[in-house]
């Protein structure tokens, strides 16, 4: 275990005989760091995730726009009613696929980044853990090697 060293300073006199104590900045600084690490692995994940989703429907408005101007086209020039029913009846069922499509592609691509994101969210939390742990322990012998000058550290 990494034992944390501490920095004693001795206070102006107006402070009597009191010290004051301030604990290093490095675990601090690397923790921070970390953090920093893992937000920007999560916040790529989920805009990876915002992009695909994007393209998708941005696929589909040009497919809806595009494929069926020739069918319109078939609605608008038959010469009778039944022709553009039929017509129009055609239109219809490519359509519908196409939407259930889009929607099963976007329920998968919310899936994959929701579960990429949860198991982001765990190796954080099981890692955020461990350190707290950690740094409770360092801190407490820190402060009890500190207070007590004859008391020696485990392992010493």
């Amino acid at each position: 275990m990494q034992q944390i060293q501490f920095k004693t300073y001795n206070l102006p006199p107006f402070f009597g005989t009191a010290r004051m104590t301030a604990l290093p900045f490095e675990p601090l600084i690397a923790s921070q760091k970390n953090l920093i690490a893992i937000l920007e692995n999560t916040i790529a994940t989920a805009f990876s995730g915002f992009e695909q989703l994007v393209g998708l429907h941005l696929t589909a408005a040009r497919a809806l726009i595009v494929e069926p101007t020739g069918d319109m086209l078939a609605i608008l020039g038959a010469s009778n009613p039944n022709d553009a029913l039929a017509a129009q009846a055609a239109l219809v069922k490519p359509l519908l696929e196409k939407s259930l499509h889009v929607g099963q592609e976007a329920y998968t691509i919310v899936a994959e980044t929701g579960a990429e994101l949860s198991e982001i969210a765990e190796t954080t939390l099981t890692g955020s853990q461990l350190s707290l742990v950690n740094a409770t322990q360092a801190l407490s012998v820190g402060s009890a090697l500190q207070l007590l000058p004859g008391l020696k550290a485990p392992g010493d």
